[in-house]
């Protein structure tokens, strides 16, 4: 009987992942250890073609001090950057993965030697632009390349449902935040042990001080806002809070600013991440919401994979952004969750408790067989939260992990977890929310 694989979102009521397969688990030890491998491994399989999306790399806290302290009494740690920028540290980051990339598919760059192109296109934000701007930097051998994006205002291609260039149902958004916040919530005691954890660093002094700040207590509450769908409360707080613990431990801080010294370790973030995957799970890759977040991503991956076209963008950008040898798009935690919800994507990441995790990148490669067939596959490039920090502090290169990607319904290839072309644009296609196609003009290719 087949096995499922692993689930990049918890389904049980425990909020743990289901165990991979045999041939999973050995696929995954043969990719990763610890990224120390190049691409084309499979027998008689060369890549052809290279599309990534990634996240952008570690930032200090999207919120400002003042709103952090509403969280909270106990005072927050400087960052020394203006919120939601890129650290220092979070540059040398994104360079290293940048390096890791090019390294992977060494070969592959090799083939196309003087005339391979890269690619990279961003949101217009600091953290994306710097991100793109940090990889072109690490890649090897070294590309002069500029970081493309729109020339103002928020781009549909990474906003699509804020921008509503992909309008959602306010009303079925809201049943399905409901009945999946309702079953999380309310089946399960981790969820309140976890934010018992998560309770004891924010405001530790709750207990024996009754005037103490904490928005923990807060009730979840499901919010419209001009047609788009938010969750506030506790939930919303503990997984804010518990990515800006990820952030100071994976920028290399002082312990005693990790977390006011209480989250300096992986094991304790293991123990309050759970929270900020759940409400990724809920707000971000419910596939109703996930389609319309995703839709005009998928088509300017898709575009960029399969044809040679150009991004009619809605917008003006930089410049023309045609596809290349290797192209990268740079956004955001909230386009890695959709892309993963619409397409159903599985995936684990050992030793990274953060199911997106900064730095994080999803290839979809092109590659074809020895017989001249014609498949897509996904692989995961990630840093080990372990290995982020003592790269941060040390200022050391260490290569990215890499994990396996699978797609329902495709079993096809040497390693049995690759998609034909036609299996991938059929599940691209019919996940994919048309009335959105147009609005976005995001690229020329139509699925």
């Amino acid at each position: 009987m087949k096995q499922k694989t692993a689930s990049i979102y918890p389904k049980d009521r425990e909020f743990t992942m289901n165990a991979m397969t045999t041939i999973a688990m050995i696929i995954f030890l043969l990719l990763s250890s610890n990224g120390i491998c190049t691409a084309e491994k499979a027998p008689g399989m060369a890549i052809e073609k290279v599309v990534i999306f990634m996240r952008h790399s570690v930032r200090s806290p999207t919120k400002s001090r003042a709103a952090l302290d509403r969280w909270s009494n106990r005072r927050w740690p400087a960052w020394g950057t203006r919120p939601g920028y890129l650290t220092n540290n979070g540059i040398f980051l994104a360079k290293m993965m940048g390096f890791s990339i090019s390294s992977y598919y060494k070969s592959y760059i090799a083939r196309y030697g003087e005339n391979f192109r890269l690619g990279v296109f961003a949101d217009n934000m600091e953290r994306t632009i710097a991100t793109g701007a940090a990889v072109i930097q690490g890649f090897r051998p070294s590309q002069k390349v500029s970081v493309e994006h729109i020339a103002d205002g928020k781009d549909p291609l990474f906003h699509a449902v804020k921008m509503r260039a992909c309008t959602i149902n306010s009303s079925i958004a809201e049943k399905y935040y409901a009945h999946s916040l309702a079953l999380s919530l309310s089946s399960s005691g981790k969820y309140t042990s976890y934010l018992d954890r998560i309770r004891g660093i924010l405001c530790p002094d709750l207990a024996t001080n009754p005037g103490t700040v904490c928005a923990l207590n807060d009730k979840n509450r499901i919010v419209i806002k001009h047609g788009h769908v938010v969750l506030d409360g506790a939930l919303h707080i503990a997984s804010a809070a518990g990515e800006t613990f990820l952030m100071e431990y994976a920028d290399g801080k002082p312990c005693s600013q990790v977390g006011w010294g209480d989250a300096c370790s992986v094991k304790v973030l293991d123990s309050i991440l759970p929270l900020r995957n759940l409400y990724a799970r809920i707000t971000r890759s419910s596939h109703y919401y996930a389609r319309h977040g995703a839709t005009p991503i998928m088509i300017a991956i898709s575009t960029a994979l399969f044809t040679e076209k150009p991004f009619f963008h809605a917008r003006k950008t930089t410049k023309p952004f045609f596809p290349d040898s290797m192209t990268i798009f740079v956004g955001h935690d909230v386009n890695v969750s959709e892309i993963s919800g619409m397409l159903k994507l599985h995936y684990s990441l050992n030793g990274q408790p953060d199911h997106t995790p900064p730095d994080m990148a999803v290839a979809f490669e092109l590659a074809r067989s020895a017989s001249g067939k014609q498949y897509v596959g996904v692989r995961i490039f990630y840093f080990p939260l372990k290995s982020m920090r003592a790269s941060a502090r040390q200022k050391q290169y260490r290569k990215a992990a890499v994990a396996p990607g699978f797609l329902p319904g495709c079993t096809a290839g040497p390693e049995h977890n690759l998609c034909t072309i036609s299996q991938f644009q059929k599940l691209v296609r019919k996940n994919s929310v048309r009335n959105c196609w147009k609005a976005s003009s995001i690229a020329s290719f139509s699925p």
